[in-house]
């Protein structure tokens, strides 16, 4: 029986990527070199620790690769994002695709829309120096919240990769 189910399994994933071969395709595993995957129910996270970047930097390496960096915009992301970086220990911060710039408060540029959920640390955002227009998820007391910060600072980032539909159905 799991033979059969299998062999099943196999010619619909077969018969997926001849049909839709977009569908299923995926970002080379080499183009992530320094990155750890991992998943969340809709979408992929690639964890970069090694290449330390700015924002903007971090922006293009996520689109030079087909992806962007992670809009945290719903708290089921969000709680799933911040139990990921702690089982990797990622470290004290990374780069993730929130500003306030040119709008003086925070929005998701991929959607244009303020924040409507955000779990920002203890007294933030504070445009510390006028200058704090990024989004950092940083670590506050052990778990990892919402901090505005200058957007030259180098570190580490998170892009995210959207899992396609079928995707999806075939592996719940």
């Amino acid at each position: 029986m799991k033979l059969l189910l299998m062999w099943i399994f196999i010619v619909l994933v077969l018969a997926l990527a001849q049909a839709s071969p977009q569908l299923l395709q995926q970002p080379q595993a080499s183009q992530f070199a320094p990155f750890t995957p991992s998943s969340c129910p809709q979408q992929n996270y690639y964890f970069n620790r090694k290449v330390h970047s700015t924002w903007f930097e971090a922006k293009d390496r996520c689109a030079n690769m087909g992806m962007q960096l992670a809009t945290i915009d719903t708290r089921e992301k969000y709680f799933h994002l911040r139990m990921q970086l702690n089982d990797l220990d990622f470290g004290d911060g990374f780069w993730a695709y929130g500003t306030s710039m040119g709008r003086g408060t925070f929005y998701w540029p991929a959607t244009k829309q303020e924040f409507t959920f955000a779990d920002w640390g203890p007294n933030q955002p504070d445009h510390y120096g006028g200058n704090e227009d990024c989004l950092d998820f940083r670590k506050y007391d052990g778990q990892y919240r919402y901090n505005d910060l200058n957007c030259n600072n180098r570190q580490g980032f998170v892009c995210e990769y959207p899992l396609p539909n079928m995707t999806k159905m075939i592996f719940p």
